[in-house]
């Protein structure tokens, strides 16, 4: 997975699967991401499908940044770039996770800080390749978060809460036939020590 910059272009979204032998396949473009662009995440699950989030910034994209998604099926076939809309406003330093499912579940995370406040976490699922749908707020202190799948087609998020500076782990699971993640649960270690 790669971004590959022309002269006078934003960066074109590009990946190939490694074969048996360790040769690199075919070339598949994901898509051009246009600029500016503040991040990139992807996720590529057992059967070799790959679902691909960005965030892009700036003036082109008005006042809010634009988070797109995009899913490839085994086959290297992309389905056209989609746009999110979450349900609470995103604003700058936005951190996104991805996770893809073997049973094709897409999850992207998203947390950051609008006008020097926190948004909070947010998430959008696709199921089977439909549409995003974004879900109710994970939790409105959530930033940092890690995530992967879970089974054939949950997700799990771990993500720091609080506030700054980070005190507490907490995690937050998407069941398999769920609609949403589950309430935040802390951590049962012990508290960050002060820095």
């Amino acid at each position: 997975m790669w971004l590959q910059y022309g002269v006078h272009s934003a960066p074109a979204f590009r990946y190939a699967m490694l074969d048996r032998r360790g040769q690199v396949g075919r070339v598949v473009t994901i898509g051009h991401l246009g600029s500016p662009l503040e991040t990139v995440q992807f996720a590529v699950n057992g059967q070799g499908a790959v679902a691909a989030s960005w965030v892009n910034t700036g003036k082109p994209f008005g006042n809010r940044p634009r988070v797109s998604a995009e899913l490839c099926d085994p086959l290297a076939r992309c389905a056209p770039r989609r746009t999110i809309s979450f349900k609470r406003p995103i604003g700058q330093n936005d951190e996104v996770s991805t996770t893809f499912s073997d049973g094709r579940t897409a999850t992207v995370l998203i947390s950051g800080y609008a006008n020097g406040f926190h948004y909070g976490l947010q998430a959008a699922i696709s199921r089977g390749g439909g549409p995003f749908l974004s879900t109710p707020m994970i939790s409105p202190t959530g930033a940092n978060q890690v995530a992967s799948a879970a089974g054939a087609r949950g997700a799990v998020a771990a993500f720091n809460v609080g506030g700054i500076p980070v005190k507490t782990l907490a995690w937050s699971r998407l069941r398999a036939n769920g609609a949403l993640f589950t309430k935040p649960q802390t951590s049962t270690a012990r508290k960050y020590p002060d820095q």
